[in-house]
């Protein structure tokens, strides 16, 4: 852990590449959809789209400028699309943006559709999304891989309280996920994580989940620690041809919290110890870190 927050200190800062908005309005759950995108200048062979979503009703969308998300966008040949969601106020009785089947979901792809029209390279509507989120970011992002699953790269539930899909489909499950819980955060949201991981890496789900110590209601480590994991990740999942392709489990390794160890699914065998999905010994080691 303290070897990656000193890398991730001395990334340059960047400010080239071009901006764009989008913004949408009185949508079937939501007030106000706005989105911004933001492009390396150097890059035009796109491998997909970074998303990010903030917090609860939260202004997300000066996190294009963010130095460690535009290196990481850089490096890896990635658009970013920071948000800004609005709910309508609770009098009116709409669904809450986060339930992403009710049209907070299309809109995005709206966005990124009329973005790929804007910079003349529709190839860009077919990439893969990436998502990091916050709170109801990360309730968003859950969502949106439940709703879509064949559409996202990897996804990140951070210390979001309310959900709407407890088990995921099987699809679902094929798409890596990181959870993270605060330790000293409400417990209604913990518990609600801890469950829907469980029950769903019960089933089989490539995901994992972290416990951050000391943590309250914030991001604390979780964006660096979410970049080792998309960096895991992504010579996995996408072909040359910017296609998903699904991680072989048996070549995965398997963590287990109980007991502080780290054995590949074969030598682990069946177990009743709640196990933690790693995608390969790098970031393995990280998560062991964290314990």
């Amino acid at each position: 852990m303290k070897k990656l927050l000193l890398l991730l200190l001395f990334i340059p800062l960047f400010s080239f590449g071009q901006t764009f908005d989008y913004s949408y309005s009185d949508g079937q759950n939501f007030e106000l959809a706005e989105f911004r995108f933001w492009k390396p200048s150097s890059n035009n062979d796109y491998k997909g789209v970074l998303v990010i979503v903030p917090g609860f009703n939260w202004d997300g969308r000066k996190a294009v400028l963010d130095s460690v998300w535009q290196s990481f966008a850089t490096k890896h040949n990635f658009l970013i699309a920071a948000c800004h969601f609005k709910d309508y106020e609770v009098s009116k009785g709409k669904p809450k943006y986060r339930e992403v089947s009710k049209g907070s979901g299309e809109v995005l792809l709206t966005a990124i559709k009329s973005y790929s029209t804007t910079v003349s390279k529709k190839y860009i509507n077919d990439l893969p999304l990436l998502f990091f989120g916050m709170s109801a970011g990360g309730q968003y992002n859950y969502e949106f891989a439940c709703w879509k699953p064949e559409k996202v790269l990897s996804f990140v539930v951070n210390k979001g309280g309310y959900y709407q899909t407890g088990i995921a489909p099987i699809k679902t499950h094929k798409v890596p996920g990181i959870f993270f819980i605060g330790e000293d955060d409400k417990y209604y949201r913990n518990d609600m994580i801890q469950g829907i991981y469980s029950v769903n890496r019960n089933l089989g789900a490539n995901w994992t989940l972290i416990i951050e110590k000391n943590t309250k209601h914030s991001i604390k480590n979780s964006k660096i620690l979410s970049i080792a994991f998309f960096e895991s990740i992504l010579p996995q999942r996408l072909s040359n041809t910017n296609s998903l392709l699904d991680i072989n489990r048996g070549s995965s390794l398997l963590g287990v919290p109980e007991k502080k160890i780290i054995r590949s699914l074969k030598e682990l065998g069946e177990t009743d110890y709640l196990t933690i999905w790693l995608p390969n010994e790098y970031f393995g080691n990280i998560w062991l870190e964290s314990l």
